[in-house]
């Protein structure tokens, strides 16, 4: 899912993170509703057309859903209770990740 977001932006999966743009930063951490194409290939392959739901929103999913204290704990070693710097302005979660 990774690769297809860094392709449809224009970078490489090589591109260091400080020379991708912001709109591509924004995406990986926070997701879009824009539609993309998944391909996959392993003992089956194939395509399938999906959303991606950011890499923030996805870890803080998974905290909010899991029964698990193992990966509560997991995932909390992530969170911090005070706002970082990389945080959206819209400050809608009430954590941020380091």
């Amino acid at each position: 899912m990774i690769r297809s977001l860094v392709e449809k932006h224009g970078f490489t999966m090589d591109t260091p993170l400080e020379n991708t743009s912001e709109g591509f930063m924004q995406e990986l951490l926070y997701g879009s509703p824009d539609q993309m194409e998944i391909e996959y290939s392993g003992k089956f392959s194939g395509t399938y057309t999906t959303s991606f739901e950011g890499l923030v929103n996805n870890m803080e999913r998974r905290f909010r859903d899991t029964k698990s204290e193992t990966m509560r704990g997991f995932i909390e070693k992530y969170m911090s209770e005070f706002p970082a710097r990389c945080v959206r302005a819209s400050g809608s979660t009430p954590t941020a990740w380091r």
